[in-house]
């Protein structure tokens, strides 16, 4: 897990980046920051007008009106002197998240039978019912299914692979609507 940089109060960060070219009122302010490079889930960055040090463009300032209360929401505990807060991931991190969901993404139909619903697993769905078209939805369908690691064909009907492939569709819709 990524680290907490720390809770410090605004004029102290300010001090530690200007030296003494701040002034008395602006030693006074109080309010405290939790900083992280990393966004926190649950809380937003501090209002970019307030004047406060940028240590990396990937710093972020959280506001808290004590250090008891910083304390208090991010979970500190006084035993292990670690906050327990959970950060935003990276865009990189979260796509390659969701990717891994979709590519172990499973759907299982009414019948019971479980389908990989994996975006090239759609895909073969579509091809299999766009060759079954003319067919009724009662016509067999041979189909490996996702519990069936030997790779032997289950016989499906051209229903439950229509109902599999709206599932896995639905699915992907839920997992990219995040």
């Amino acid at each position: 897990m990524i680290k907490l940089i720390g809770v410090i109060p605004t004029a102290r960060a300010r001090y530690d980046e200007m030296g003494n070219e701040i002034t008395a009122a602006q030693y006074n302010d109080l309010n405290y920051y939790a900083i992280s490079h990393n966004r926190i889930k649950g809380f937003e960055a501090v209002n970019p007008d307030r004047p406060l040090p940028s240590f990396a463009s990937t710093t972020y300032y959280y506001a808290f009106s004590s250090e008891s209360e910083a304390k208090q929401a991010l979970g500190y505990d006084e035993e292990s002197g670690e906050f327990n807060v959970e950060f935003m991931p990276t865009a990189e991190e979260f796509k390659k998240s969701r990717q891994e969901q979709l590519d172990n993404a499973v759907v299982t139909t009414e019948s019971g039978k479980e389908f990989d619903a994996d975006e090239a697993s759609m895909s073969r769905m579509v091809n299999a019912l766009t060759a079954a078209s003319d067919e009724p939805d009662t016509v067999i369908i041979p189909w490996s299914l996702a519990n069936d690691g030997t790779g032997v064909m289950t016989e499906c009907t051209k229903a439950e692979i229509k109902e599999a492939h709206r599932l896995a569709v639905e699915n992907m819709a839920a997992i990219w609507s995040v």
